[in-house]
């Protein structure tokens, strides 16, 4: 390319969302600013950071990118910092307690890019420097991903891994949608199929279940509900069937008596 051809503006993905788990050292937080500014990454979530994100230190590794530190949002937890995404993505080195194991990162980089079309969000999710996801946290990831490495020494860092996931998802960047193409129903957000969830529970304590019978069924729904995963239009259909078994509860009158652990917020059915 001659030295004076114009450079074409680095793509935006205005859809993706980088989360980081309580991160500890203020240079790789600096330093995932930087990546993600690279590949037309912008919204960088931190969760109980457990360094300075603003600090001398991280703003070294930034560099241009510091306005990316400055404009994070900062969140209690993760299913706070993940409640508004359809998709969620956790990065993790270990196989998952989950039925459909892991995707490789270049599979997933397409999946991010499909999920967040606008105006869906996708989250990319990374853990702890130390110890990675808890399996709760993980459970709330609609896909887990693995980055492929060397055997020899297969252990990336939280900048090396926001890095080289940054990478993929550039490169996974198609054409852009023909005007007027309509996209796909964006999926769900967390905070939708929690509040189905709760609702499930809800209902399943008027219908005389047990609490462990209730979490088990529950914890089947959520893995149902987050794998596919499900549109706001879909849940509204379960709302739906729920409250219509609601309303039959309250005119049957069940007699038998309910559990003695209500859900937070369940009204006894009159």
């Amino acid at each position: 390319m001659p030295r004076d051809s114009p450079r074409a503006p680095t793509p935006k993905l205005p859809g993706v969302v980088v989360v980081l788990v309580e991160p500890r050292v203020p240079e790789n937080v600096g330093a995932v600013a930087r990546a993600m500014k690279n590949f037309g990454l912008s919204h960088l979530r931190l969760v109980a950071p457990r360094c300075d994100p603003l600090g001398r230190p991280a703003r070294a590794l930034a560099r241009s990118a510091s306005d990316l530190l400055e404009e994070a949002e900062h969140f209690i937890s993760l299913a706070a910092a993940v409640a508004d995404s359809g998709t969620i993505f956790a990065t993790t080195p270990d196989r998952p307690h989950r039925s459909d194991g892991l995707v490789p990162l270049r599979q997933a980089a397409s999946k991010i890019v499909e999920a967040a079309t606008p105006p869906a969000t996708a989250a990319v999710v990374f853990g702890r420097e130390a110890n990675g996801l808890t399996q709760e946290e993980l459970d709330l990831a609609t896909y887990h991903v693995r980055i492929p490495s060397g055997d020899e020494y297969p252990v990336l860092n939280l900048a090396q891994s926001v890095l080289v996931t940054a990478y993929e998802i550039f490169s996974a960047l198609g054409p852009p949608a023909p005007a007027g193409k309509r996209h796909p129903s964006p999926p769900a957000a967390r905070v939708q199929v929690d509040q189905v969830l709760d609702h499930l529970d809800r209902t399943l304590w008027k219908l005389r279940y047990q609490v462990d019978r209730r979490h088990l069924l529950r914890a089947d729904l959520d893995e149902v509900l987050t794998r596919l995963p499900w549109t706001a239009d879909q849940l509204s259909v379960l709302h739906s069937m729920l409250h219509a078994a609601d309303v039959f509860l309250v005119k049957k009158k069940w007699e038998r008596p309910l559990p003695p652990d209500p859900p937070s917020g369940s009204d006894e059915p009159s």
